[in-house]
C-alpha cells in the first residue's frame, strides 16, 4: 500500500547529509497539463518523496540538502522506484534558500500544439529562486505570477485596466508583487493586446501570506490531447489543491475609444467635451483618445469645439450618448463648413459621430488578426474591399463599417475599388505584428483635395489599440504599375461607340472595362492571343447617357486607366 512519507525520505536525506549541514527551503508544485502525467511519483535521490502527486496539487515548503548536486526524479503514479522515471532533474540548491520547483510542460512534445513564441514545451521542473514564504505586511499579500500555459505565447497581465506584467513568455514567472489583500480583477492579454480572460482574486482574507498565481491546462485541449482546460489557480506557501479563480463577472462599464477622422481643414484639431468637463484638448486628426470609461446606459452629453475653445459654451456641435455596458470605436467624420463635393451615393457628410459596436478586445484566436472596415471618406461612392482579387468587404458606403472577420496573422496587400469597379490602391496591412489583436481600417481624406478645400488627400489607416497607424501604398497599386505604350480612347469626346488603341509588347491577353465614375461596370470584353504590335479594337457603349467614363486596358503586366466623356 502506498502511503506519503515526504517528510520521512527528506529526514533521511538531512541525518545522511548531516555532515554538509546545510540546507534550503524548496515547495514543489505540480502544474504539467500532460494527461498521462495528471498523478506522479516525486524521488528525491533515491526516496520517495511525495506518493501520487497529483496534478494541480503543491507540496509545503520543506528542507532540502544544500550546497550539493540532488536529483529529483519524476515517475508514473505507479511507480516501484527512481529507475521508473519519466524525467530526472539535478538541482544545487543555496544554502538558506527558498525556491518553487515548479513541474510543468508535456511528456511529447511533438503530440501537443507548438508555443506560439517558440519556447521549449518538453516536461521540465523550472527552479525558482528567492521564492517567500510570507508577506512581511500582515496586511498585504505577496504574489508571484507563473506562466504555464504551453499553448500561449507572450501574455501581458492586467489588474482591473492597469497593466502589471508585460511580455511574460512560457515558462517565465513575475518578481512578487506586494498588494492590499483586497479583491482583484486580473486580465490576461496577448502581448500588448487586450485582455481576452478576467479572472476574480479575492486575497482579502490572506494578508501576511505569500501565493504563487499560475496560469494553468491549455488555452486549446482539442489541440492537445484533451487536456484540462486555461484557467488561473493560486498556490498558498502552505500547499495542498490549487485554488481556482473564478471567471469575472462581465465588463461593466461602456469603454469608448473616439477616433479623429473629420478631414474638413477647419476641424485639424478640437477639443472633446464629456458634460461640459473637457475630456480631451486639442484632438488632432487621425488621432484617437485614450479609452473613456462610461457609466453603461447613462445620457452624456459630448461636444465638439474648435481647439481654442475656452469652456463646453464654445461647442460646435454636440451628440447625445448612452450606451450599454461593452466596447465601442466613435468615428467623427464629416465636414463642418461649406464648399465640399458631394457623395456620389448621396449621403449626407455633415460632421457628426459614427459608433462601431461590439469592438473585441483582442483576436478570436491569438494565431489571427480581428477586423473591420469603416468607410471615411466624404466624396468617395461604396466601396470593395478585396485580397487577391477578393471581396472581403462588399458595397460598402460612406459613414458604415464592416462585421468583424477573422483571418490568420499575415501580411497582407488589400485593394480598394469602387462597388464592382476597378482597383484604385493597393496597401500593404501588416498582419504579423499585430498578431493576436483586434483593429478597425479606417479609410480617410479625400479622393479629390482640390475639390474639397484641398484637405487631406485619400488613405488606409488602422486603429490599433489606440493607436493610429498609416498604412503604406503597395506596389501593386493600379498608379504604380507600368502603362501600355500608347494607350488611348477616340473620339474623346465621344457621341458613339470608340476604339480602344495600344501597342502590345507581347502576345497575351487583353481584356478592356468601361466603367462610369461611380465605378459601375457599363461593359467588358476580353481578347485571347492578341499579337504584338498596333491594335485598334472596337468599343461598344451600347447607348449610355451622357457623362465621364473611364476604360481600364489590362495586358500582362501593363495597364492603362483613361478617362473619356460621353456626349448625346
Amino acid at each position: 500500500m502506498k502511503k506519503n512519507i515526504l517528510v520521512t525520505a527528506v529526514m533521511s536525506l538531512l541525518t545522511a547529509l548531516t555532515v554538509h549541514g546545510q540546507t534550503a527551503k524548496v515547495q514543489v508544485i505540480h502544474n504539467a497539463a500532460d494527461p498521462s502525467a495528471e498523478t506522479v511519483d516525486i524521488y528525491v535521490g533515491a526516496l520517495k518523496a511525495i506518493d501520487d502527486f497529483k496534478f494541480r496539487t503543491a507540496s509545503q515548503f520543506v528542507d532540502l540538502p544544500a550546497g550539493v548536486p540532488i536529483t529529483i526524479a519524476v515517475a508514473p503514479g505507479s511507480s516501484m522506484s527512481a529507475a521508473d522515471a519519466l524525467a530526472t532533474f539535478t538541482l544545487t540548491l543555496e544554502a538558506n534558500g527558498t525556491y518553487l520547483a515548479i513541474a510543468n510542460g508535456v511528456l511529447q512534445a511533438s503530440s501537443f500544439a507548438p508555443n506560439p513564441g517558440g519556447a521549449a514545451i518538453g516536461f521540465n521542473v523550472f527552479p525558482i529562486a528567492n521564492a517567500r514564504t510570507n508577506s512581511e505586511n500582515p496586511a498585504s499579500v505577496a504574489i508571484k505570477v507563473f506562466h504555464g500555459v504551453t499553448d500561449v505565447g507572450e501574455v501581458d497581465i492586467y489588474a482591473g485596466e492597469n497593466k502589471l506584467l508585460s511580455n511574460v513568455g512560457y515558462g517565465v514567472s513575475s518578481n512578487y508583487l506586494t498588494v492590499p489583500a483586497a479583491a482583484y480583477v486580473l486580465g490576461v492579454a496577448p502581448a500588448g493586446g487586450q485582455p481576452i480572460a478576467r479572472f476574480t482574486a479575492d486575497v482579502s482574507a490572506l494578508g501576511g501570506q505569500a501565493i504563487t498565481v499560475l496560469a494553468s491546462g491549455f488555452l486549446n485541449p482539442a489541440a492537445n490531447a484533451n487536456g484540462p482546460a486555461f484557467g488561473l489557480f493560486a498556490v498558498r506557501s502552505t500547499g495542498g489543491a490549487f485554488i481556482e479563480l473564478p471567471a469575472a463577472p462581465a465588463a461593466e462599464k461602456a469603454r469608448v475609444r473616439i477616433v479623429h477622422n473629420a478631414a474638413d481643414p477647419a476641424a485639424a484639431k478640437v477639443d472633446v467635451y464629456v458634460d461640459g468637463a473637457l475630456a480631451v484638448d486639442d484632438f488632432a486628426f487621425r488621432t484617437a483618445t485614450p479609452v473613456l470609461d462610461l457609466e453603461p446606459g447613462k445620457n452624456y452629453v459630448i461636444g465638439v469645439a474648435p481647439s481654442t475653445s475656452m469652456s463646453a459654451a464654445d461647442t460646435l456641435k454636440a451628440f447625445n450618448v448612452a450606451l450599454p455596458a461593452g466596447n465601442y470605436v466613435v468615428f467623427a467624420n464629416g465636414v463642418i463648413q461649406q464648399g465640399f463635393a458631394p457623395n456620389p451615393s448621396g449621403s449626407s457628410i455633415g460632421f457628426t459621430i459614427y459608433p462601431v459596436t461590439n469592438v473585441p478586445g483582442a483576436a478570436s484566436n491569438e494565431n489571427n488578426i480581428d477586423f473591420a472596415v469603416f468607410h471615411g471618406v466624404t466624396d468617395a461612392p461604396a466601396v470593395d474591399v478585396r485580397v487577391a482579387g477578393n471581396n472581403l468587404v462588399s458595397a460598402l458606403e460612406y459613414g458604415k463599417s464592416s462585421t468583424f472577420l477573422s483571418v490568420p496573422a499575415a501580411d497582407y496587400v488589400v485593394d480598394v475599388a469602387p462597388a464592382g469597379g476597378a482597383v484604385l490602391k493597393s496597401y500593404n496591412v501588416p498582419g504579423i505584428a499585430i498578431k493576436g489583436q483586434s483593429a478597425i481600417v479606417f479609410a480617410s481624406g479625400f479622393l479629390n483635395p482640390a475639390a474639397n478645400l484641398n484637405g487631406a488627400a485619400f488613405g488606409l489607416f488602422a486603429l490599433v489599440g489606440t493607436n493610429v497607424v498609416e498604412l503604406t501604398e503597395a506596389v501593386t497599386s493600379v498608379l504604380e504599375v507600368s502603362e501600355l505604350p500608347g494607350a488611348s480612347v477616340t473620339p474623346n469626346p465621344a457621341s458613339a461607340d470608340v476604339t480602344a488603341r495600344f501597342v502590345m509588347p507581347t502576345e497575351g491577353i487583353v481584356s478592356i472595362r468601361v466603367y462610369d465614375l461611380a465605378g459601375a461596370l457599363i461593359t467588358e470584353s476580353q481578347l485571347q492571343n492578341v499579337s504584338s504590335g498596333v491594335h485598334a479594337m472596337p468599343v461598344a457603349l451600347n447607348s449610355v447617357s451622357a457623362g465621364g467614363y473611364v476604360m481600364v486596358i489590362d495586358a500582362g503586366i501593363y495597364r492603362s486607366a483613361l478617362p473619356f466623356a460621353v456626349t448625346r
